[in-house]
């Protein structure tokens, strides 16, 4: 039996404290799953908002898409995403990454190193927070029994849930082992830009696959995952194809069928929303803020289901 959608929003903006809960309150009672914060420069920072919409909320589960790793010590992230745990009441769900906006490491004067090194170094980092969230970390002290835990006690069992995403055979490889939700971009970047090079069906299956072999029997255990890029529902399908293939560079067919868009109608919308499951198994879907009026008519048909 597959898995009942899921429906998040993804933030590009926050305007005020009174606009931001009202929307929370708003997704609360329309049915949609997560409210998500993003973790980029140029915008706000990502734990704060979420504390701050749990506090008007009562199921609405918050989330980060996704924290970049390399500005973060891990026990410094743990405590971080402890402390939004336990104020959330056990409704948060941490997304992490290792790092693509070349751009913010330039400003921040990191070292932007290669895929399979970031990838690396965020492995490290969830083996450091898992053992955090356990107890096993201590600060140090004379005696052994007078060593206190390094960050406090986690509201969520066995641990606060991973959403990790990504692309390449090492960050999904992490995610396989250690994830508790897949996130599937299918984008790549290219040096200057995140581009579709793996966003058709073919290709997200055959990342599907790869998942499915590293993680093994906790496989059926895992929620797949995706941000839909671009979301256009009722208005015209074939412009909005043409206008949005000549802007990646890519072929209309693409567009119209990869899981990274929802172009069409409320009914068109639906019907691949459930054959992406079929095929896929992603049954999270998260848009951002700017689509949530096109979609309610979507979530009252499938959010749950």
């Amino acid at each position: 039996m597959p898995r009942p959608f899921r429906f998040g929003v993804n933030t590009t903006s926050i305007e005020s404290r009174t606009a931001w809960q009202e929307r929370a309150r708003r997704l609360e009672g329309e049915g949609w799953s997560t409210l998500l914060v993003p973790d980029h420069l140029g915008a706000v920072s990502t734990f704060a908002p979420l504390v701050s919409a749990s506090d008007v909320t009562t199921e609405l589960r918050v989330g980060s898409l996704v924290i970049n790793n390399d500005l973060f010590h891990p026990l410094r992230l743990a405590q971080e995403a402890a402390t939004v745990d336990l104020l959330t009441d056990g409704r948060l769900e941490l997304g992490l990454g290792s790092g693509w906006n070349r751009p913010e490491y330039e400003l921040l004067n990191l070292a932007y190193d290669r895929p399979a090194q970031r990838a690396a170094r965020l492995r490290e980092a969830v083996t450091i927070m898992k053992s955090a969230w356990s107890g096993e970390a201590r600060l140090p002290a004379a005696e052994e029994a007078e060593r206190t835990r390094a960050v406090l006690d986690v509201v969520q069992r066995p641990h606060i849930p991973l959403l990790i995403g990504g692309h390449g055979d090492k960050i999904l490889s992490l995610a396989a082992t250690e994830a508790d939700i897949i996130g599937l971009t299918g984008l790549t970047w290219t040096g200057s830009s995140l581009a579709p090079t793996g966003a058709s069906v073919d290709a997200l299956a055959e990342r599907v696959r790869f998942v499915r072999d590293r993680a093994g029997e906790r496989f059926d255990d895992l929620e797949l995952n995706i941000l839909t890029q671009v979301t256009s529902i009722g208005g015209d399908t074939e412009t909005t194809v043409t206008k949005v293939a000549s802007t990646l560079g890519t072929e209309p067919d693409l567009v119209r069928t990869t899981p990274l868009t929802l172009i069409g109608s409320v009914p068109e919308i639906v019907d691949k929303l459930v054959a992406t499951r079929e095929q896929l198994g992603i049954s999270y879907v998260v848009v951002f803020d700017t689509a949530i009026d096109e979609m309610g008519p979507v979530l009252t048909q499938l959010a749950g289901t």
